[in-house]
């Protein structure tokens, strides 16, 4: 760790003695929102994994009955980024940024109703996935007038983030759920990530860009705690449910990895925050 804030704090350092170095050089200014399309598997697994040992148990009690509902999947997520970029003359340039990325799925978009013993029963289980990235990228510019250009962005990174979970019932009439899960884990990598861009200048001050970018940063390792505020890692395996004779995707945490008969595919869980982005934003120049 503090290897990585030594070597943070150093490119920083020499990113911002760029203008010192080259009093020409143009400072922007850029904000954007983007949508970022994920591939969270696992999570959505066992997403879908509690979805169906759900129906699977109502529909095996004389008692209960499925209801449905949605339970949906992340398929994407939203960002906000600022950065700093210093224009190195008119082709190249450097800059540094950070932001926040979430996706989240609330009770609403999860919710499961089971009819039992006459009483309708909600079922929901939110998850939320965060993220704070920093980065540096670098900038090839190709002029087309004097106001707009398309470039290409490359460069690396660091992402910090954050696994939620959390799983509660309640009946119908009843206004606030009751929660009996509720778990956390956080881990963080270096990222890479590259793309492509179009920029215009309504004057000399201000301006619009268009962006799409690929990131790579898989994450692994995630460490945190459970219900039970037990310290542990971050688990993707199937369980046997041996009532129902069906393995459930479960994504959890525990102090350790699952071990037995009734555990199969079992392993670190891993949560893809790259994939691609769509990104419009403002660019101010000084």
């Amino acid at each position: 760790m503090a290897i990585k804030i030594r070597l943070v704090g150093t490119l920083l350092s020499a990113l911002f003695a760029l203008p010192s170095l080259s009093p020409a050089a143009d400072i922007h200014f850029r904000l954007s929102p983007s949508i970022i399309f994920l591939n969270t598997e696992e999570a959505n697994l066992s997403l879908a994994g509690w979805r169906e040992e759900l129906k699977a148990r109502a529909e095996a009690a004389s008692n209960m009955k499925y209801m449905g509902g949605e339970a949906a999947s992340l398929r994407l997520g939203t960002a906000f980024e600022a950065e700093v970029r210093f224009s190195l003359g008119s082709r190249l340039g450097i800059g540094v940024g950070g932001g926040y990325f979430f996706s989240e799925l609330d009770e609403e978009k999860t919710q499961l109703a089971v009819v039992q013993d006459g009483i309708v029963y909600q079922h929901v289980r939110p998850l939320k996935l965060s993220a704070y990235p920093v980065r540096l990228c670098g900038y090839l510019f190709f002029p087309l007038s004097s106001r707009s250009s398309v470039y290409l962005l490359a460069g690396g990174g660091y992402i910090q983030a954050k696994y939620t979970a959390r799983q509660a019932t309640k009946k119908e009439e009843e206004v606030r759920y009751s929660y009996i899960r509720y778990e956390t884990a956080k881990a963080g990598r270096a990222t890479v990530h590259g793309g492509i861009g179009f920029g215009y200048d309504f004057d000399s001050n201000f301006g619009i860009f268009f962006e799409s970018t690929f990131q790579a940063a898989k994450i692994s390792e995630f460490r945190g705690q459970d219900t039970e505020l037990r310290e542990g890692s971050l688990f993707f395996f199937e369980e046997l449910v041996p009532d129902l004779d069906f393995w459930q995707s479960r994504l959890e945490v525990r102090p350790e990895a699952p071990e037995g008969p009734e555990f199969r595919a079992v392993r670190k869980a891993t949560i893809d925050f790259g994939g691609f982005s769509a990104k419009m934003g403002i660019q101010l120049k000084f």
